[in-house]
């Protein structure tokens, strides 16, 4: 998941530095909303290999765990759109002044 929030910073400092003076991105909104998600899928269909691998010694009682993951979704929008967007608007005024930190 690290992987995946690295690469959508890069992306969003490249989209920075190349229209600086765009008031919006749709790297911010589309990564914001479908990072989060990919979050969510990824526990989900972790909980759901473990149960797997151990096949009839599980307990089956892993699945409340998925469910109580998606009804933290809004939760982790929230939070990862808000990081983002600040992040967006500090490469936008470091794109603008030409000083550039990385």
């Amino acid at each position: 998941m690290l992987l995946i929030t690295a690469v959508h910073i890069k992306l969003l400092f490249k989209y920075r530095k190349n229209n600086p003076k765009s008031k919006f991105s749709v790297i911010t909104l589309l990564g914001g909303l479908i990072i989060p998600l990919l979050f969510v899928l990824g526990l989900m269909f972790s909980s759901f290999l473990i149960d797997y691998f151990i096949g009839v010694y599980a307990s089956g009682r892993s699945s409340y765990g998925v469910f109580y993951s998606f009804l933290l979704l809004p939760k982790y929008w929230l939070y990862y759109l808000v990081f983002v967007f600040i992040l967006d608007f500090i490469f936008k005024k470091q794109s603008q002044k030409k000083f550039l930190i990385f």
